[in-house]
Parts: C-alpha cells; sequence; structure tokens
C-alpha cells in the first residue's frame, strides 16, 4: 500500500490541523469555501510525504500566497482558487 493510500491518524490529523490553523490565520483566510480548500491542499501535501511541520506550513503557505496573488490579478473579482 501507498503512503498516500493510508488513512490518516488523529495524530496526522491534528498535525494538519494545526498547519491549517496557523497558515489560515496568518493569510486571515475566513471564508469557510477557502479553509475546506486549504484544508485539502494541507493533508494532499501531508500525504504526499511531507510530515515535517515546518515544511508543511511552508508549502501550504506558498499556495495561500499563490491564491492571493491570483486574485489580486484578476480584476473580474471571480474567486481563484486556492
Amino acid at each position: 500500500m501507498r503512503q498516500r493510500d493510508e488513512a490518516l491518524t488523529s495524530n496526522d490529523l491534528s498535525i494538519c490541523d494545526e498547519i491549517l490553523k496557523d497558515v489560515a490565520q496568518r493569510h486571515l483566510i475566513n471564508d469557510q469555501n477557502d479553509r475546506t480548500h486549504l484544508a485539502a491542499i494541507v493533508i494532499e501535501i501531508y500525504r504526499q510525504g511531507v510530515r515535517d511541520p515546518e515544511q508543511l506550513s511552508l508549502l501550504a503557505d506558498a499556495s495561500c500566497e499563490a491564491m492571493l496573488e491570483m486574485r489580486r490579478l484578476d480584476p473580474s473579482g471571480t474567486p481563484a482558487a486556492l
């Protein structure tokens, strides 16, 4: 079984939740859809084998920054997905 196919433990989810809260707070992400999308990104990165919280946070942070930049560049007001 591949690592990404294994079920996440409560410890795994706690790590991902802490990263999600930290990144969402740092980028002022309050919209529930954006938080859900960010949670999916954090879990996907974690499932791909990035288990170090600092590295996981950096990658999730980069995803948020890219999303926010795309929103600033899109004058139509259409929200860019995380």
